[in-house]
């Protein structure tokens, strides 16, 4: 009956759904950046529509694996969560082309906001983009007061944020042999006038997008560890492609097979 059910009626309201749910995150957005606004006014509406989205896009047994950022899901939660990343990213590049004053501001509470909606797969991926986002910031300011900067000061002989994130990114700007001698000068420039914070940030939100890109994170081995004794997996298998699909018909010696396949597994 859900087979039927997801095939003949939500398959016709599909992209209306999934549509209207960004077209409310957008306008959120929109009104985020123009009037501060901190949350969308519809936000318990679009909560219970995508925990009813993800309700339709798992089963009895991979439900337990529905908070791994690895998880994959199919259906209509797969589609929105597409969209909804692709969405974001256009919106954080565009905040950085308008070169927006309150940009960590925006981009803090916009992921606070996105936490309470979506699954840790989907957050991982925004999350990523969220740093790269900050850290592009960082780097666009700093590379401006590197070129103007002039040198005036002697050499450090040692200057531990050479060595960091930071200190790599101003290098590969414009690496040289004097390169090493230049940047010191300038990272003791910061340092001398109280212009370092942002430093720091920088080489923290590297720290974390590194961690960002790592497969599983702690979470995830305890998800698989409370759940190793039940046979599940984080990837959905065909089988369950095929019954979680709204885009084809599915054919009755296919469900059969699939039907008593999960009998047998029983």
């Amino acid at each position: 009956m859900v087979i039927i059910w997801r095939r003949k009626v939500l398959s016709n309201v599909a992209d209306r759904l999934v549509s209207s749910i960004l077209e409310l995150l957008s306008s959120y957005r929109e009104n985020l950046v123009e009037y501060q606004v901190e949350e969308p006014e519809d936000i318990d509406i679009i909560i219970r529509a995508v925990r009813g989205i993800i309700d339709l896009s798992v089963n009895e047994l991979n439900i337990f694996m529905v908070e791994h950022s690895l998880f994959t899901t199919e259906g209509l939660y797969s589609r929105l969560s597409e969209q909804f990343i692709s969405l974001t990213e256009i919106f954080y590049e565009n905040l950085l082309k308008q070169q927006n004053t309150r940009l960590n501001q925006v981009l803090s509470i916009d992921f606070s906001v996105a936490k309470r909606i979506f699954l840790p797969c989907t957050l991982k991926r925004i999350e990523k983009k969220n740093v790269e986002t900050r850290m592009e910031t960082i780097k666009n300011k700093y590379l401006l007061t590197f070129d103007a900067y002039k040198v005036c000061d002697s050499d450090p002989e040692h200057q531990p944020l050479v060595d960091t994130a930071f200190g790599q990114m101003i290098f590969n700007y414009k690496p040289s042999v004097m390169s090493k001698s230049h940047i010191r000068r300038f990272l003791n420039f910061l340092v001398l006038t109280n212009d370092i914070e942002e430093v720091h940030d920088y080489n923290f939100l590297n720290s974390h997008l590194e961690e960002l890109k790592q497969d599983k994170s702690q979470e995830d081995y305890e998800i698989e560890f409370k759940n190793s004794q039940i046979n599940v997996s984080i990837e959905t298998c065909e089988e369950e492609k095929i019954l979680f699909s709204i885009e084809k018909d599915i054919e009755y010696e296919t469900f059969m097979i699939i039907r008593a396949n999960k009998v047998s597994n029983n």
